[in-house]
């Protein structure tokens, strides 16, 4: 094994942390230790959309001299990108296909890509102990036995390789056979570079722009933060494709060898009013108003929450689409309120005389574990105390019936989604101070980050008193 070419190219085209080829280098070394056949193990790498997991796999196949085969387990797609159906995802149709791309390979330079492994759906076993291996070898003795091939596959000399999205989808047992490899999301100075270093001249190439087309950086950037937020580059592409389209019929139209520079000021003109527009009115202290920070399939992203305190005889309303958990956390941070109501400077018997109404904008999007506790309590201390929060401010956390901020995962997704979204501050669990500390410098300049232990240190700092 080339540990130094595998580094080297992790170096020159990916950008991931050093971890990520750590990990990769230890799953290859694992293979290279154990007994012929006895290291059954999936390398899975598990990332957002966009963020290079199959590319990647493809590069490090290259570099070894494997033959990598690829079963696709998620939608079946034309060529423009349109879903036109499904495979089916049972796993018995799963390792028939398997052993059927495997048919008449063999050696130790084979490496089979099981392509979203999270659509897999065995009926009824998503919590039985399921051995992946054992299904694909007892579907190869029933294609030997019934004559549908005719040699065995050695399974121990094939290299099983899958991406995938969300692993909570991926049944528990079969989860136990992976040695997952996580990539993080992207920052935007990531994106910038990807964008300038291969998709402009990719896209260049494909549609015979070179040296006729330039786009500022300004340009970029204003498509990235206003037209595709997201962990990867997969959206920023495509928006660069159709504005590449639509420079290519002006060009055609001019019928004359022209360059074009794309500014900031035409990008709006060729892609339209922006996806996700900076609130003007972001940085503004509102009442009851606050942002919190989550995660998509997409990667980090911001929810806005509205509180109001109406006259009423103490309810909860909770409006905008949210599960239990952000029920529970409502809940507790009633709760906590309630019995510190004198401390914080909020009348003590409010539960009585007032209805608390809490809601996530944009209802018709499902929000699930959006760890909003924090939230929760500061926009229902402004709403009750008429005191408005800090414009510009996000925060994500839970709170414990004492007022203590529990640590929450994906801190580095959330702080993306935060900067994507121009938020100048954020407020962060002190359990998460050592994700913070694996941060790059890059997305540390570009955002404050405070960390809080508790509430009261937190409503000092988010409520302008």
């Amino acid at each position: 094994m080339d540990r130094q070419g595998i580094r080297k190219i992790f170096t020159e085209n990916f950008f991931a942390d050093h971890s990520v080829c750590d990990q990769f280098l230890y799953f290859l070394a694992s293979r290279e230790l154990h007994d012929k056949g006895a290291y059954h193990k999936i390398l899975c790498l598990h990332g957002v959309p966009g963020v290079g997991k199959r590319t990647m796999l493809h590069e490090l196949c290259r570099a070894l001299g494997w033959e990598l085969v690829t079963v696709k387990l998620g939608e079946v797609t034309s060529g423009d990108g349109q879903v036109v159906g499904s495979f089916r995802t049972d796993l018995n149709a799963i390792a028939a296909r398997v052993v059927h791309a495997l048919d008449g390979l063999a050696g130790e330079n084979v490496a089979l890509l099981l392509e979203d492994l999270d659509k897999i759906n065995p009926p009824g076993l998503h919590n039985a102990s399921i051995n992946f291996f054992s299904v694909v070898e007892q579907m190869q003795q029933y294609a030997v036995q019934n004559n549908y091939k005719q040699d065995q596959i050695d399974l121990g000399a094939v290299t099983f390789m899958a991406t995938a999205k969300n692993l909570a989808t991926v049944p528990s047992g079969l989860r136990e056979q992976l040695q997952v490899v996580t990539l993080p999301a992207y920052s935007e100075s990531d994106k910038l570079k990807i964008v300038k270093k291969y998709i402009l001249p990719q896209l260049s190439d494909t549609y015979r722009l070179e040296g006729r087309c330039q786009f500022s950086e300004n340009a970029i950037k204003k498509l990235i933060r206003e037209y595709s937020r997201e962990g990867g580059v997969r959206q920023v592409k495509a928006d660069l494709e159709t504005i590449c389209k639509k420079i290519v019929l002006r060009l055609s139209d001019k019928n004359d060898e022209r360059s074009e520079r794309v500014f900031t000021n035409h990008i709006s003109k060729l892609m339209g009013p922006a996806r996700y527009p900076l609130r003007k009115d972001q940085a503004k202290d509102t009442i009851g108003v606050i942002s919190l920070l989550g995660k998509s399939d997409k990667g980090g992203c911001t929810l806005l929450m509205e509180s109001l305190a109406l006259l009423g005889v103490g309810k909860v309303l909770i409006t905008g689409n949210t599960d239990r958990l952000f029920e529970e956390s409502a809940k507790v941070a009633v709760s906590y309120l309630r019995s510190n109501a004198k401390v914080i400077g909020i009348q003590e018997d409010f539960f009585r005389r007032v209805d608390m109404h809490l809601h996530m904008q944009y209802g018709q999007v499902p929000k699930y574990g959006v760890s909003a506790g924090t939230g929760i309590v500061t926009a229902l201390v402004s709403a009750l105390s008429g005191k408005p929060v800090r414009g510009n401010i996000g925060v994500t956390g839970e709170v414990s019936l004492h007022g203590r901020i529990l640590g929450v995962n994906d801190i580095r997704d959330k702080v993306l989604g935060a900067c994507q979204a121009g938020l100048t501050d954020i407020f962060l669990p002190l359990e998460n101070a050592r994700e913070v500390r694996n941060l790059s410098v890059d997305i540390l300049r570009s955002i404050t980050i405070i960390m809080v232990d508790d509430v009261q240190g937190l409503l000092r700092k988010a409520i302008v008193w």
